[in-house]
Formats: C-alpha cells, structure tokens, sequence
C-alpha cells in the first residue's frame, strides 16, 4: 500500500501538479487568498479533475505541520522507497549511473542547491542521509 505524505509551498506543489499530478491525492489552500499564482494552481488542478478544498489557516498550518506552507498544501502518494539491494539491482542496468550521496547537511540553501545541480547533470539517484551519532573515546 502506497503512504500519503503532504507537501507545502507555491512550487513544490506546482511542480508535482504539472509532472505528477497523478500523484497527488488532495489539494489545500487558504480560504482567503488572493495570491494568483495559488489561483493558477487550483484552476490547473481543477481542470485535471484533482480534489480541491479552500481551508482555514489553523487547518493548514496543522496538516502542513508549519506556519510557512505559502497558503497551499497537497496530500500526495509517496513512492516506493529501495532498500540496498533493490537500489543495486536497479542501478546495475543502467549505463554509466551518476549517484549523488549527500551526508549531514542543513542548510535549507545548500541542499536545494545540490538538488539542483544533480538535476542539471541527470543524477540517477540521490541519496540524502541525515544522521547523527555520537562516539565517546575511551
């Protein structure tokens, strides 16, 4: 069974509508919005028969888990997620793969920027690990 997972903001969830609108499952907006960019995204969503609602602020921010979603939320279907072996397998058919392994960063700027630059030199795969531990020597 497929998880659903929300996104928030302008461009994550304009993104997803123009090149994975099947993915999503339900779009959220501000009830009192008059930003045109939000109204572009509701009338294409409309327009591919997407489930819409108009939401108060308190419900936004509780769904989105923020304050800074932009006005819109959209509750999509998360993809399958590979564990090592399945990963190896899918890259061993691929010619020449260009991986990416990211560790430990935090600044919202530097990853979007790797996220970027991996795009424009078509990474097959990125992998983004978060963590943290803490060695004691003895």
């Amino acid at each position: 069974m497929t998880k659903k997972v929300f996104i928030y903001g302008i461009n994550p969830v304009l993104e997803t509508l123009a090149h994975h609108s099947e993915r999503i499952s339900q779009i959220y907006y501000l009830e009192k919005n008059n930003n045109p960019r939000i109204k572009n995204i509701i009338k294409e969503a409309n327009q591919k028969d997407l489930p819409v609602s108009h939401v108060s602020k308190e419900m936004l921010e509780e769904i989105s888990s923020t304050k800074k979603n932009q006005g819109i939320v959209a509750e999509i279907y998360q993809r399958n997620l590979f564990d090592s072996k399945t990963a190896i397998a899918y890259l061993s058919d691929i010619n020449d793969p260009v991986v990416l392994i990211l560790d430990d960063l935090d600044d919202p700027r530097n990853i979007g920027a790797c996220f970027r630059t991996a795009n424009a030199v078509k990474v097959i795969w990125l992998f983004y690990l978060k963590i943290e531990f803490h060695w004691k020597a003895q």
